[in-house]
């Protein structure tokens, strides 16, 4: 795998992460700058984040190889 692909895999796994998790709950409510209180996260969560991210780094490994073979083609 290339550097710019191994990348851009690590950058959409980090972007994907940060969607999932929910980086920046209640910002539109966050208006006058308290903080937000603790953000708890399950052991039940964590599993599901886990498989997720299992199944978008299988998604994206598939993707490049189909992109390998077309180019061979």
């Amino acid at each position: 795998m290339s550097r710019r692909r191994s990348a851009t895999a690590v950058a959409a796994t980090l972007l994907f992460l940060t969607a999932l998790t929910g980086c920046g709950q209640n910002s539109d409510e966050n208006v006058g700058g308290t903080p937000d209180g603790p953000v708890t996260t399950s052991p039940a969560e964590v599993t599901d984040m886990k498989a997720r991210v299992d199944a978008a780094e299988s998604a994206a490994a598939a993707a490049e190889s189909a992109a390998a073979e077309d180019g061979r083609g």
